[in-house]
């Protein structure tokens, strides 16, 4: 069983103080596979402009329910996103 979810990451400690705006910036887990200038990496999130980041999508393991990643050669191993039980 393979769950439709994402991961919602805060980022108002980058954010600078004095700003009341809230900005959401989405990034698709397959958008590293878009050829040509359609491609985006993680790394190509500015931090900067963005108070929390979506990133979907991830699956649910079928025996623990738990997150786990849809594609862990790209978040794990090449994003150098991490893997908290």
């Amino acid at each position: 069983m393979l769950g439709a979810g994402g991961v919602v990451v805060s980022l108002q400690g980058v954010w600078s103080q004095g700003h009341d705006q809230h900005v959401v910036c989405y990034l698709g887990s397959w958008a590293v596979y878009r050829p040509g200038n359609g491609k985006f990496n993680i790394e190509d999130i500015d931090p900067r402009l963005c108070t929390t980041l979506v990133y979907a999508f991830t699956g649910m393991d079928e025996n623990s329910f738990a997150m786990k990643s849809l594609d862990p050669d790209y978040d794990i191993t090449k994003s150098k996103l991490k893997c908290r039980p």
